[in-house]
């Protein structure tokens, strides 16, 4: 072949090349855009907090500044808890087995949610079970990696509450993790936390010590934009269930809002009400809780707090305690 022959087909090839690289490229901005644009989780402006149903059950919080790591949190299948909406205590392992009976999707992600005061997105059930005693974040990322099958999570959607274009996402995010981006909180591992007790029906459990979990997690979690904004925040309880307005508060806390005080205040609420004065009303905290727990907004310039939260009926019904005991 002469020396044109063969500087036409390279240069053949390199066009076709650089148009192959090229239409690649294009794909992946416009399925960025695109999972950007249909996402219903992603797109938040800040930590996306996503439940994977391993054993044990694992929260991972994914922030939205890339300065910041990927927070996973293990909590053990013995956890004994206050399941909400009057169930009253279970394993933590039984809750999923519990949410089935009842027909309540979303029970375990609830019960993990008044937990840790955290909002969750949504889940991603993997029966992958890691044995996390001795396990670094290093080792963690490893056994993740080679024990869930990305592919599956994109096409199979009973794995997971997602949107398609959220687990092509997520999908991308866990794949490429490092162990240098996360930080491993292997509360499943720390004895501190608990205190084993035998149950009258002679099962054996562990009982959170609540202060040292939140000492263990203090600031974890906290936007560092709505901690600056600082805004002085009274959380007031409307129904006649107690504690309302102190667990809507550590909500507040656990996000980086500064509660000044909580109360009661009678009056017919369904949901929640955010009363704040007109020039703080684009503040991140409003936004935070107008998009996750939908609610409405009162603009105003005579009320003496800089801004209140009125906790209504669903949170009552929610947060209401029992007595009742129940083993599987």
């Amino acid at each position: 072949m002469s020396y044109i022959g063969r500087r036409r087909i390279y240069g053949n090839f390199t066009v076709i090349l650089a148009i192959l690289v090229a239409a690649i490229f294009c794909g992946m901005v416009v399925l960025k855009l695109v999972s950007l644009h249909y996402s219903s989780v992603f797109q938040k402006n800040w930590r996306v907090n996503l439940l994977f149903k391993t054993r044990p059950l694992m929260l991972v919080s994914f922030p939205k500044n890339k300065t910041e790591k990927v927070i996973f949190v293990t909590l053990p299948d013995d956890l004994y808890v206050q399941v909400p909406w009057g169930y009253g205590m279970y394993r933590l392992a039984s809750t999923e087995k519990l949410a089935q009976l009842e027909h309540k999707t979303r029970l375990t992600e609830d019960t993990i949610e008044d937990l840790l005061h955290l909002k969750i997105s949504a889940s991603v059930s993997f029966p992958t079970i890691f044995d996390l005693k001795t396990n670094s974040a290093a080792q963690l990322t490893t056994d993740f990696k080679n024990a869930n099958s990305f592919t599956k999570l994109i096409w199979d959607r009973r794995i997971s509450t997602l949107n398609l274009y959220d687990r092509i996402f997520l999908s991308g995010k866990l794949a490429f993790l490092r162990a240098d981006e996360q930080v491993l909180l292997n509360a499943s591992a720390d004895s501190a936390l608990y205190t084993h007790v035998t149950l009258p029906d002679q099962s054996r459990v562990m009982i959170l010590n609540q202060s040292r979990l939140e000492q263990y997690l203090e600031h974890r979690f906290e936007d560092e934009q709505i901690h600056q904004e600082a805004l002085l925040i009274s959380v007031f309880n409307t129904t006649d269930t107690s504690n309302v307005a102190s667990e809507f508060a550590q909500i507040l806390t656990a996000i980086g809002g500064k509660v000044i005080s909580t109360g009661n205040q009678k009056m017919p609420l369904g949901t929640c009400k955010l009363i704040v004065k007109t020039e703080k009303a684009k503040s991140k905290i409003i936004q935070f809780l107008q998009r996750e727990y939908a609610c409405s907004l009162e603009l105003s310039q005579t009320d003496p707090q800089e801004f209140s939260v009125y906790v209504g009926d669903k949170f009552a019904k929610r947060w209401v305690q029992t007595q009742k005991m129940i083993h599987f």
